[in-house]
């Protein structure tokens, strides 16, 4: 189904007064378009209308080109919450993960990570995402469970032989 379809199916639902189905329909397409502004602003509004103000600007940050004032409280928790890190934890941290150029984020989130230092080419941010933390975090994780597993059936057999 094309995503204009997909969001007039959310604002019939929006306008019957569902607003949680609204939800549903649009969240479940969230992964199914890609980088979609159209998607992330019909979606940033149903969460505006369950008075989830936080989320909200998440999706709206990657949808507008001009910050109105009534979209400034929800994009600037966001900031807020997720600029911590510069640019690199914005974008790690938005739904859009697989835009690979700045150019093709709408004005006001390119402008904004601009500001922040954000590179035009987008895809090297991505894979250096996790880093050498990764592999030292699932080779930790493999110790652990092969030591527990180890204790655990040393325990075993000392609980068989008594």
């Amino acid at each position: 189904m094309p995503v204009e379809k997909t969001i007039e199916k959310a604002r019939v639902e929006l306008d019957a007064g569902n607003v949680r189905r609204a939800k549903e329909i649009l969240r479940s397409s969230l992964g199914n378009y890609g980088y979609s502004p159209r998607l992330f602003r019909a979606y940033a509004d149903v969460l505006l209308a369950l008075d989830e103000p936080a989320q909200a600007g998440r999706y709206l940050f990657f949808s507008i080109d001009i910050l109105e004032d009534e979209h400034r409280a929800p994009v600037e928790a966001f900031l807020a919450k997720s600029s911590t890190g510069g640019y690199k934890s914005i974008l790690m941290s938005s739904p859009s993960a697989g835009v690979s150029r700045l150019s093709e984020l709408p004005e006001y989130s390119r402008r904004k990570l601009e500001e922040l230092g954000a590179p035009e080419d987008l895809s090297k941010v991505y894979s250096d995402a996790g880093g050498w933390w990764v592999a030292t975090g699932c080779a930790l994780a493999a110790a652990a469970v092969i030591s527990l597993s180890g204790i655990g059936l040393w325990t075993v057999i000392r609980w068989i032989i008594n």
